[in-house]
């Protein structure tokens, strides 16, 4: 995960990390960037250990974030937020009620399958 600020929680050597959302909620009123990073929204009963898994969803040099109609990379999360190259955010799996929102607060928001279907 490549951030401008760090996270509130004990570092780790894999980059992994488990947030709650009221850590996360109160991370964010920071308006940290995140530049490459996925994060998965899991339900709050989740317990495990993220630094075990043998993969774990990424953004740089995933391309099949382009095609078709992406969906969470992590197989438990409701949907993952992607951040591309600071140059992009890509909501994958997200409810509607999600997905209002997050064009309500940013009008200009493209759904990206459409634009993946327009590409081919």
């Amino acid at each position: 995960m490549d951030l401008t600020c760090e996270l509130p929680v004990p570092p780790n050597n894999s980059d992994r990390y488990l947030v709650d959302g009221d850590t996360l909620y109160d991370f964010a009123l920071n308006r940290p960037q995140f530049v490459w990073s996925v994060l998965s929204a899991l339900p709050a009963s989740a317990d495990f250990d993220p630094t075990i898994l043998d993969s774990v969803p990424y953004a740089d040099g995933n391309a099949d974030l382009w095609h078709g109609s992406p969906r969470p990379q992590f197989s438990d999360a409701s949907f993952e937020i992607v951040c591309w190259d600071s140059s992009a955010t890509l909501l994958i799996g997200a409810s509607d009620d999600v997905a209002n929102a997050f064009l309500a607060a940013y009008p200009d928001a493209r759904n990206l399958d459409t634009d993946n279907q327009s590409r081919g």
